[in-house]
């Protein structure tokens, strides 16, 4: 329809211009103008079928103007204000795709829709980006919080800060994607590396207290093992064991149990080899008179005696009795011992006060003089005479014995000597 109209208004043209020419008639431009009008009703006649396809195509134009110019105010009232990023970029999708479907609209008004459009993309462009970069430094501030985080040692401080570090995360919003995840991998290591610092501290921690339990177990051992000793510590040993113990500041009770048991342990060791030590003395002594009687009741010869006498330690208790009892069993002195009687009286007080002394019950029948000697006793007490210590009282009951009041027969006086001795040693 348009070429044939074209070719009318040609034709047209030059029929007007030869008619100038050649002059003719104005009949002539009746005809024109009738047959002008034949042709516009003939256009008219032809168009009228497609009429409802340019009538729909204009709606669909005016359609696709309305939505344009829809989203070039949406363009413009997001650009100016806080609208979320996805929100944007996906109006800045829109606005893309209908600069490209620009042909829907009415072709004289498509110059200015573009115009607007490019002018709505590059307002949200500058929008986006500032949007990515403010997201991007935020991202950044809170990458470096966690590389900090990293240098906390306690779990539940960076448990809660890792927490808060990841909720700020995901309240910064998302930036461009693909910075979004390498800032993303980074904020991770530095969480993660935090966490590990964390469990490493705490394994430190963990082989700490075992090296540090089994130090104070070693203390242990070795303080059990000087207690176990027969002989006294070196000097200075315990005390460095002390030392250590304290140093470690042990709180297994357990452990702490176990060293008190030691420390008991080398307490009551010390004093075994003290009572050891102390009694040493009262048995050198009472292997000396052994040997001694063993002589007199003629068990032992003169050499045997002196033989056995050189093995045994030297005596500092009743020294000199003793030593005398012995040279006179040595000598063979005759009658040297005949006041001596078994049941001698002089025997019977000595030994009745050995037991009054160990805290032993006579006999019944030496009731009644160990009640005299209790009297006697009471009364030299009260006049001031006995101001003697158990130690001054025993030697000298010993030197009462073995000076002339032991009788060289008697299994039964022998035998309670002994007990009563054997009883006083202990408790001294």
């Amino acid at each position: 329809m348009r070429e044939a109209q074209n070719e009318w208004s040609r034709l047209d043209a030059a029929d007007k211009s030869t008619s100038s020419d050649t002059k003719v008639p104005a009949a002539g431009s009746a005809t024109s103008d009738h047959l002008a009008r034949q042709f516009r009703k003939v256009c008219r006649l032809a168009i009228e079928p497609v009429r409802p396809y340019f009538e729909k195509r204009d709606e669909l134009r005016q359609s696709q103007r309305g939505a344009i110019e829809d989203l070039l105010r949406r363009a413009v009232a997001e650009a100016n204000e806080q609208a979320a990023l996805r929100d944007m970029v996906a109006l800045r999708r829109d606005c893309a795709a209908a600069l490209r479907t620009l042909d829907g609209v009415d072709p004289r008004e498509r110059k200015a829709l573009a115009e607007q459009l490019k002018n709505a993309l590059g307002s949200l462009d500058t929008r986006i980006a500032g949007i990515e970069s403010a997201v991007e430094i935020a991202k950044t501030a809170l990458i470096d919080e966690a590389k900090k985080l990293g240098q906390q040692t306690d779990a539940k401080t960076v448990a809660s800060g890792a927490r808060e570090l990841q909720h700020r995360w995901q309240a910064t919003g998302q930036g461009r994607r693909k910075r979004d995840d390498a800032q993303w991998k980074l904020f991770r290591g530095a969480v993660d590396a935090a966490f590990a610092n964390v469990d490493a501290v705490r394994a430190q921690g963990a082989a700490d207290a075992q090296r540090k339990l089994d130090d104070a177990a070693s203390l242990c051992i070795a303080l059990e093992q000087l207690a176990g000793k027969d002989d006294a510590p070196e000097r200075g040993a315990v005390a460095h064991i002390d030392d250590a113990w304290r140093a470690l500041t042990v709180n297994d009770e357990v452990l702490r149990r176990r060293y008190r048991d030691a420390q008991s342990a080398l307490r009551e060791a010390a004093e075994q080899r003290a009572r050891r030590k102390h009694r040493a003395r009262y048995d050198h002594w009472l292997a000396h008179y052994r040997l001694c009687r063993a002589l007199e009741h003629g068990e032992l010869t003169i050499d045997a005696t002196r033989e056995q006498q050189a093995d045994l330690p030297p005596v500092d208790l009743a020294k000199d009795a003793l030593l005398a009892r012995f040279e006179q069993a040595i000598s063979g002195t005759a009658n040297a011992n005949e006041h001596r009687v078994e049941d001698s009286a002089a025997a019977r007080d000595c030994l009745i006060a050995l037991e009054q002394l160990a805290g032993l019950e006579s006999p019944p029948e030496d009731r009644q003089r160990r009640l005299d000697l209790q009297v006697a006793r009471l009364s030299d007490k009260l006049r001031g005479k006995q101001n003697v210590t158990p130690e001054q009282a025993f030697e000298a009951l010993l030197t009462r014995w073995v000076g002339g009041a032991s009788p060289e027969g008697s299994v039964e006086l022998d035998a309670r000597f002994e007990r009563a001795y054997q009883t006083i040693a202990e408790s001294l």
